[in-house]
């Protein structure tokens, strides 16, 4: 009963609430019909002279116009929603320096946005206001995930911040920021709350999570994975139950972790064409084709065409949305409920980077600029 009342309602409301080609619409059917009843003498302009129909079959094709008119205006109101989604852009960071201070990535995590310079320089935007949390350089990637910050150096080190109150040191004496790793040959890092897997270049990877270190003891746990892939793999994905691994033959592989001392039992779900990058949500695993770049959704062993025309080249997920970039920067919206796919034309821009925190969109413009996309419901 709920739901017909709020279909209802749904209803009245965009009947009374117009467009403004259904209003016009709406009067000059209007006129038709009064023209058809003898009301007005017909449409006597400068331009235009028609004189008010005499005969009875001319006022009832008068009438029938202006009744298909007035049907054709209020089904045009009813099909359109009262509120429409909108896009208000605020400007976060504007370079100084166009050569040095340019920003080139962004992650958000929550209210916290960080973003990185051309010059390694990490900052960290909240309500309005910026500060320089790392000074350093060489600074290859970061990522937020639990409320925490990993860096990437080129050296291959890692390193966790966590944001506290100016000033104020961590439980444990440390400042800010946790050395995580000093090793080399890192290709990629990829978190999942507090916990860091990290895949070195030979393929092997590394678990760094608070949970498994105990006092004084090595925060590191080797992922054990089958002898028969170990070494081949290129890239990684996951969720807090779900793990994929790209190899490099394009194959990706599966697994729903158990204990980690345990060997891994992966399942192969994809060989097609390679794939030039994954992302996962949920149960869902998000593919891009190396081939012509087209987006894929991969959910119950079935993969389903997302977008072949825009070739996505970064995408980020928030809720039941994704958000993906294509080749030429601009950013698209895919809704995992719909299964629609939308051109954000009103993002105006041509963009690098984007990331999600609560219901905001952020993105590094071509120009080094970050800009905020809050979205809203403009009433019609």
């Amino acid at each position: 009963m709920l739901d017909w009342s709020n279909k209802l309602l749904e209803f009245y409301q965009r009947l009374t609430t117009p467009e403004p080609l259904s209003v016009a619409l709406f009067f000059v059917g209007l006129f038709c019909i009064f023209t058809a009843l003898g009301m007005t003498e017909g449409i006597n302009l400068k331009f235009v002279k028609v004189a008010a129909p005499a005969r009875f079959r001319s006022r009832l094709i008068w009438a029938s116009i202006g009744i298909l008119i007035v049907i054709v205006g209020a089904g045009y109101s009813i099909r359109n929603p009262v509120y429409k989604p909108e896009f208000r852009k605020a400007r976060i960071y504007a370079p100084v320096d166009v050569n040095f201070d340019q920003a080139k990535k962004v992650a958000a995590d929550g209210a916290d946005v960080y973003y990185l310079l051309q010059s390694g320089n990490i900052y960290l935007w909240n309500a309005g206001s910026s500060r320089l949390i790392d000074s350093g350089t060489n600074t290859t990637d970061i990522q937020t995930a639990g409320g925490k910050l990993w860096i990437l150096k080129n050296s291959g080190n890692i390193y966790s911040y966590v944001k506290v109150s100016e000033g104020a040191k961590l439980d444990n004496g440390d400042d800010l920021f946790d050395f995580v790793d000093e090793g080399t040959n890192t290709k990629q890092i990829f978190s999942v709350g507090d916990e860091l897997y990290i895949l070195k270049e030979d393929g092997a990877i590394w678990l760094y999570s608070p949970l498994l270190a105990e006092k004084d003891a090595d925060k590191f746990r080797k992922l054990k994975i089958d002898v028969e892939i170990d070494g081949n793999i290129d890239m990684m994905a996951g969720t807090a139950s779900i793990l994929y691994f790209k190899l490099t033959d394009g194959t990706i592989w599966r697994h729903i972790p158990s204990e980690l001392e345990e060997k891994y039992s992966l399942t192969m779900i994809y060989s097609g064409e390679p794939v030039s990058d994954i992302l996962a949500s949920g149960s869902i695993l998000y593919i891009v084709k190396s081939s012509d770049k087209s987006l894929w959704r991969y959910e119950e062993d079935e993969l389903h065409l997302i977008s072949g025309k825009a070739e996505a080249r970064k995408f980020v997920e928030n809720f039941d949305t994704l958000f993906f970039l294509s080749s030429d920067g601009e950013i698209y919206r895919y809704s995992t409920e719909t299964k629609l796919v939308e051109n954000l034309h009103n993002l105006s821009g041509t963009y690098l980077d984007i990331s999600v925190g609560g219901r905001n969109l952020f993105a590094v413009s071509a120009d080094g600029n970050i800009y905020k996309f809050s979205e809203f419901l403009l009433k019609r």
